[in-house]
């Protein structure tokens, strides 16, 4: 096989897996609802039995995703441990809490989305958030959902890159008050058709219709969540529009010093090498380079 068809390959590959990590996780938020009555257990025990299910199907696609975009050359290993070091940087920002809602967690994958792609501003969020529940004690059935919330978060970072020609911060600030509304919206729903015992007028029941179910959740939302994800999406319009030009810059720094990854494969030989380092020298020396 040769080298641009194995890249092809490797980049087919990536994608299936990427959308295959996406659909898994739409899947994992909405199936309650299709169910033929409400879950039973209450929020405490929603998704208990299959939370750890679904983390290591999250890690495994996850590391699917890292090795197909080091095989097809857009990952390496420089890359890999830049987003350790981010994730680990983000976790701990989310270690003085939120004042209102507000949390600088969201600043970096949404950047790092915007400078990198969409991959590694998932990656970035979802890993983060993992890191942060560990260091924060907030392990329970609700950090994978947590982690693919906040991976999509930094994947949308990535819709802003058309609007760099008017300076892109416009559209990161527009983009960063959309990601902290939609992240409570979104998380409300791994928990919402298992509670019980509230107003039928802000809760869900099976057969109620998908009209409907938006009319109750609309009114859960607006009592529950409505005033918090406010004050989130606001400061995280704040933050962008403070920090956002002088940490873009640094980011871009980075990013002009590791250059693209080195293919995997070498393309003279088509013999596998780690990282490439058969034309590009040893992984360690282009670390340090």
């Amino acid at each position: 096989m040769s080298a641009r068809d194995t890249g092809s390959l490797a980049r087919s590959l990536s994608f299936g897996l990427g959308a295959t990590t996406h659909v898994l996780g739409a899947a994992a938020f909405l199936y309650p609802f299709f169910l033929p009555r409400r879950p039973g257990g209450g929020e405490t025990a929603a998704h208990a039995s299959e939370a750890p299910v679904l983390f290591g199907l999250l890690a495994a696609l996850a590391l699917a995703v890292a090795v197909a975009e080091m095989r097809r050359g857009a990952l390496d290993a420089r890359r890999i441990a830049l987003l350790g070091v981010l994730s680990g940087m983000n976790a701990v920002l989310r270690l003085p809490g939120s004042v209102g809602g507000a949390s600088p967690m969201f600043l970096l994958p949404i950047l790092c989305g915007y400078v990198f792609g969409a991959g590694f501003g998932f990656m970035l969020g979802a890993w983060s958030m993992a890191v942060s529940g560990v260091l924060t004690g907030g392990v329970g059935p609700w950090l994978p959902f947590q982690m693919w919330a906040m991976g999509w978060v930094g994947a949308g970072g990535s819709l802003a890159r058309p609007f760099r020609s008017w300076g892109g911060l416009p559209a990161l600030a527009a983009y960063s008050w959309a990601a902290g509304m939609l992240f409570g919206a979104v998380m409300n729903l791994w928990s919402w058709p298992f509670l019980s015992g509230g107003s039928p007028e802000m809760s869900w029941q099976a057969g109620i219709g998908t009209a409907e179910a938006l009319r109750r959740y609309w009114r859960f939302y607006v009592v529950t969540s409505l005033a918090w994800d406010g004050a989130r999406a606001t400061g995280n319009v704040v933050l962008m529009l403070v920090l956002g030009r002088p940490v873009i810059r640094l980011l871009e720094r980075f990013r002009a010093r590791l250059g693209r990854a080195a293919p995997v494969l070498d393309s003279e030989s088509e013999t596998p090498t780690f990282g490439g380092a058969a034309r590009h020298g040893s992984v360690l020396g282009r670390i340090s380079s």
